[in-house]
């Protein structure tokens, strides 16, 4: 479905967002080539980022080294309504405006959102995800 301002929605998890032309969407695996929306190979957009003097992002996949591996179903469900995360700290800067945002969908959808992350193949990582550590 293309939008006035030539985005398009990306339907492959229940986030739905609408992605700009050139850019990926919120989840980073696909992006709006061309206002065909296409999937994007997580080496080729680790590679694009960091040779445009980007950053590394912590790993969301469930890597249990890199990743959020040892996360529960209910902790991400948390963080994504509170912001808080396993180890009782907050979340800041870009994740706290998707905070913002996933903080008003209903219980559902945060937990749909939550399974579909640990559903993903785990990938490893430059940079560690954020880690439980031992209680």
């Amino acid at each position: 479905m293309t939008e006035p301002d030539d985005k398009i929605r990306c339907d492959a998890c229940p986030v739905m967002c609408f992605i700009r032309p050139g850019m990926s969407g919120a989840c980073d695996r696909y992006a709006n080539q061309g206002g065909q929306l296409v999937r994007v190979d997580p080496h080729v957009l680790l590679d694009r980022t960091l040779s445009a003097g980007g950053k590394l992002v912590p790993n969301i996949t469930p890597d249990p080294q890199t990743g959020i591996g040892d996360w529960s179903v209910e902790d991400i469900v948390t963080l994504l309504n509170t912001g808080q995360t396993p180890e009782f700290d907050f979340v800041g800067g870009a994740m706290a405006e998707i905070v913002r945002n996933t903080s008003r969908l209903d219980e559902a959808d945060r937990r749909a959102i939550a399974v579909y992350l640990k559903s993903l193949p785990p990938i490893g990582s430059q940079k560690k995800g954020p880690q439980k550590k031992d209680r």
